[in-house]
């Protein structure tokens, strides 16, 4: 499940029919806006704490490999690596503010013939906690 805090990344933000419920250690949210970024469609939680994607999902876009010495994840775009770090309680999270290389790269998707075949551009930003 991917959702987002932040409305300045997303466009076209609806309420929708069906909305989703959110469990965590800090609780329970629910929301029914949904936005796009890119070609992703992601739930509007305004009231969370960061900008998420699955990792499911970005595996579905990007090759991503992990490098147990050093204790990160890396994203191969075709503009590069993008390397997320592990938190003290070893969660990847990487910081789009202090990270705009990285962001760019993330977010241009271009298609590699070699790869990708027919498949259409796609676009992704990955900020986990």
């Amino acid at each position: 499940m991917t959702a987002f805090k932040s409305d300045k990344y997303l466009k076209g933000i609806k309420s929708e029919a069906r909305g989703v419920r959110i469990n965590c250690n800090a609780g329970a949210i629910s929301t029914n806006k949904r936005g796009t970024y890119g070609n992703l469609k992601v739930w509007y939680l305004p009231d969370g704490i960061a900008n998420i994607i699955s990792m499911h999902e970005l595996e579905g876009m990007y090759r991503i490999t992990y490098d147990s010495w050093q204790g990160f994840y890396i994203v191969h775009t075709p503009k590069g690596e993008v390397r997320f770090h592990k938190d003290k309680q070893g969660l990847p999270y990487l910081n789009l503010n202090k990270s705009s290389e990285a962001a760019v790269m993330l977010l241009q998707r271009e298609q590699d013939p070699d790869t990708m075949g027919e498949q259409c551009k796609k676009t992704t930003l990955v900020q986990t906690v």
